[in-house]
């Protein structure tokens, strides 16, 4: 079997820093909405957490009613905080977390917690997961994993009632697992063996979607109508440079990236991942677009312009500038998550490197 590039620690750490990269390359600003495009977005002002000062960088996820803040401290140690409104933070109990050397990430998906990453030091360093169905009791599953041939994890995705599992096994061979019960498993690592990084996953109409880079560093995206099965899909997204993570929101699939040709912003739409739409004009200010939210009512695309730049659409196809107060407040580390309807941008700025919140109301 063909050794993947993208399921190596070292190439897990380049893509890490190619996404701060990214974003810290943005500054500030914004415009002002048009009419007729339905209800007007409004923001609160942007609140700093000191909180989270202490952080040395930073992820979020949000499940069961809860936001998890994880990442080292500025002494590289393992720090988890947790938060029910995203505004008051506390610290979790050393012993939920402390024997992690490096908490990885921290997933929510199938009605639990996964909390992924090592213990011990150099050689004698392993695998450890914890898993939580309400945030404050943790269990360790690593057996779990370990039980199914894996001796690291990169990363834990959700998506049409699957659990997608990638890491390597104990010779660092690639190895890809997929489950709907997290009981009986099936290898998908040679349906992907052609990424160079594992790959984004997204559902909708029936059909997955695997978006990422091919071998040869162009974009690729297969597809599956069982979750353990792939093919290439049959539009060509040669066009993009650089493709981010194909998503599944308010009944359309999104493909974002940078155009191969001018190396501007290349944005398509899809209701069933098979014909697609450009709708790069709408977002052709954008150097390139981070996510794109859906919050019940509305799509959000967040990204760099100029500067940090939000805009807002009714249909995924004519977007509008929202005025967000986001500013010089954001220059890196963007983070957005959906709440109920609420959009919680999470950020540092470049004064002081204090986390920010904004909420629209």
């Amino acid at each position: 079997m063909k050794k993947i590039v993208f399921y190596t620690k070292k190439a897990a750490a380049a893509a890490c820093y190619l996404a701060f990269a990214i974003i810290v390359t943005g500054c500030g600003g914004t415009g002002s909405p048009a009419n007729g495009n339905g209800r007007t977005p409004s923001w609160n002002a942007p609140q700093r957490l000191a909180a989270l000062a202490d952080f040395g960088d930073v992820d979020f996820v949000f499940g069961a009613g809860r936001f998890f803040a994880f990442g080292p401290d500025r002494d590289k140690n393992p720090l988890v905080k947790t938060s029910t409104n995203g505004t008051r933070w506390n610290n979790v109990t050393t012993p939920l977390f402390g024997n992690f050397s490096e908490i990885d990430r921290i997933v929510f998906g199938g009605g639990r917690f996964l909390a992924f990453g090592s213990t011990g030091e150099g050689g004698s360093r392993g695998l450890l997961v914890k898993a939580s169905t309400n945030g404050t009791s943790w269990n360790d599953v690593t057996s779990d994993f370990t039980s199914i041939g894996f001796a690291g994890i990169i990363d834990i995705l959700f998506a049409g009632g699957r659990i997608f599992v990638f890491g390597v096994d104990h010779d660092e061979n690639p190895l890809a697992k997929t489950s709907t019960d997290s009981t009986n498993w099936s290898d998908v690592s040679s349906g992907f063996g052609n990424f160079n990084w594992r790959p984004d996953i997204a559902y909708g109409e029936g059909t997955f979607l695997a978006s990422g880079k091919h071998s040869d560093y162009t974009a690729l995206v297969k597809y599956s109508t069982d979750g353990t099965n792939w093919s290439d899909v049959s539009y060509n997204f040669t066009d993009f440079y650089w493709l981010g993570p194909v998503v599944f929101i308010g009944g359309r699939f999104f493909a974002s990236g940078i155009s191969l040709t001018n190396w501007e912003t290349l944005a398509k739409t899809s209701t069933d991942g098979v014909s697609w739409s450009d709708i790069s004009p709408g977002l052709s200010d954008f150097m390139w677009v981070d996510h794109i939210v859906f919050d019940g009512e509305r799509f959000f695309a967040f990204g760099v312009g100029s500067w940090p730049l939000v805009k807002y659409s009714m249909d995924g196809t004519n977007w509008t500038n929202v005025t967000s107060d986001l500013g010089y407040d954001f220059g890196r580390g963007l983070n957005v998550i959906v709440d109920e309807g609420r959009i919680l941008v999470f950020g540092w700025n470049f004064s002081g490197f204090h986390h920010i919140v904004v909420v629209r109301s």
